[in-house]
């Protein structure tokens, strides 16, 4: 079994360029926050499937949408600021408010019917099931007699 990580280290620049740009330019405007964040995700790709792991924390399953479409498989969500802003003074905010999204390039070998979600703290994990034709395929070895 080999474990994939998909951000390479030119992503990890841009994502901490990226994070850093919004609390320099709008330090002290709350309305204004990341289009998009790239929430940690990690790939195990084994015989008979694949699973994805990945951190939503502080997500309501429910908002949680999950679709594959043409060789795509897209994981979004998007995380409202319950605070009044009206009332609201913020000295710092870091913690993210907007939309969240992952796209990955799925293999035509997953069986994406038999796909399976499962939602616990905070932690998105996906079973991805390959069809039984992309599975390996032992061939047992017999002993002869000669």
């Amino acid at each position: 079994m080999k474990v994939v990580r998909w951000n390479s280290p030119l992503d990890a620049f841009f994502n901490d360029f990226l994070n850093a740009v919004p609390s320099a330019i709008h330090e002290n405007d709350t309305e204004h926050t990341i289009p998009t964040a790239r929430p940690a995700l990690d790939i195990v790709d084994g015989d008979e499937q694949t699973e994805v792991w990945l951190n939503l924390p502080g997500i309501n399953p429910d908002d949680v949408n999950i679709e594959f479409n043409k060789g795509v498989l897209t994981i979004s969500t998007t995380v409202s600021d319950t605070a009044e802003e009206t009332t609201a003074n913020y000295t710092r905010r870091e913690r993210f408010y907007g939309a969240y999204k992952r796209s990955l390039r799925v293999a035509d070998t997953i069986d994406t019917e038999n796909a399976t979600a499962n939602f616990e703290n905070g932690v998105l994990h996906l079973t991805l099931p390959k069809k039984p034709e992309a599975q390996p395929l032992r061939i047992p070895v017999s002993v002869s007699k000669n």
